[in-house]
């Protein structure tokens, strides 16, 4: 018997292709891609506004601020490079996830501070440079700690052994931070063991000498100013007063307009040198004014007590020279002049050195 025939299946019926999914798949992806654009370029937009940002900071800071960082401040950079590094901190607050800009600011604002340190290196004692150093050294470790991929971490084209650029930054600060403090300009406090006591036509002043701090120079100082030497070359006009007794041991040298020197009893022992335009030169006290005594300019008038002037008296005057020798045993030493001079003596003993003199008045 034959087998029954197999029936065949029917035909799937015809169905339409679904170009209206097609299309709206199509639009969702052009508009996913469109959306991507648009943000991508808001974004490269705002970073733009962000660079010019710190540009206009830049130039700002270059048309105000004249002067080389690296040079000694002068007074008002510390306020007006205070003010830019503000500003840099500002947006460096509002930047601080941007990966390319923060990493950029930190050094920026690192490298500032530490030139303005180099600037201030001779104002002042550490303490005005140590915030500097602080802010300079926290910049420079969140670069470090934040941003390793920054050019300045990298570490892929660096010698074997060696470190980061970040790494050596951070070295070579806190390295200048140390030596800094270490070396910096200390207040000291004087030997008030010691007084000097300048006594001046304003009032009294007294001095205490750094002996622990400078030995040599203190000494000299105190040597100098226990011989009582007085040196007045250099100022308009001269008032030398040495009244109390044994003073003034040593030189007393004057210049200027005028010069008035006045000697005690047993003072003025190294003489008197007068470079003024007129000398007034009174040697009163006992036993004063031992030394030579000359005058160089036009006018020279000196006045000699008992046993003052025992050594020549100079007086180059082109002009006048008055020497007054009234007083028991005075100008003994010789007296020698030129241009017009007045002589006086007629104290006993006086002048036992025949005068030298060109004319007389």
């Amino acid at each position: 018997m034959p087998p029954a025939p197999v029936p065949t299946p029917p035909a799937a019926p015809d169905r339409p292709f679904p170009w209206k999914l097609a299309l709206a798949a199509v639009a969702v992806i052009l508009l996913a891609w469109g959306a991507w654009a648009i943000w991508g370029e808001v974004n490269e937009s705002k970073a733009a506004e962000r660079w010019d940002a710190i540009a206009r900071i830049q130039m700002d800071r270059e048309s105000r601020d004249t002067h080389d960082w690296l040079s000694p401040a002068r007074p008002g950079d510390a306020g007006l490079r205070r003010e830019h590094v503000q500003r840099l901190e500002e947006q460096l607050s509002k930047n601080e996830s941007d990966a390319e800009i923060a990493p950029y600011l930190h050094f920026q604002i690192a490298n500032l501070l530490r030139t303005q340190i180099l600037s201030l290196g001779d104002s002042g004692s550490f303490e005005v440079r140590r915030p500097l150093y602080d802010k300079a050294l926290e910049h420079v470790r969140a670069i470090r700690e934040k941003y390793p991929d920054w050019p300045l971490n990298r570490e892929q084209f660096k010698p074997p052994n060696h470190r980061s650029l970040t790494e050596l930054l951070l070295e070579r600060l806190t390295e200048d931070r140390a030596w800094d403090e270490k070396h910096t300009l200390r207040p000291v406090e004087p030997d008030t063991d010691v007084v000097v006591l300048l006594r001046t036509t304003a009032g009294d002043v007294r001095l205490h000498p750094f002996l622990a701090e400078a030995p040599k120079r203190a000494k000299a100082f105190l040597d100098r100013a226990c011989a009582g030497g007085v040196d007045c070359t250099r100022a308009a006009s001269c008032d030398v007063s040495c009244a109390g007794d044994d003073s003034c041991g040593a030189l007393v040298a004057c210049g200027g307009a005028s010069c008035r020197v006045t000697c005690g009893r047993r003072t003025c022992l190294a003489g008197i040198t007068c470079l003024a335009t007129a000398c007034d030169l009174q040697c009163p006290g006992d036993d004063s004014c031992t030394g030579s005594v000359s005058c160089s300019g036009p006018r020279c008038d000196v006045a000699c007590g008992r046993r003052a002037c025992t050594r020549l008296i100079g007086c180059a005057a082109s002009a006048t020279c008055n020497v007054s020798c009234v007083a028991d045993d005075a100008c003994t030493g010789g007296i020698a002049c030129t241009g017009t001079q007045c002589i006086d003596c007629s104290g006993r003993r006086a002048c036992t050195t025949a005068p030298t003199c060109m004319s007389s008045c």
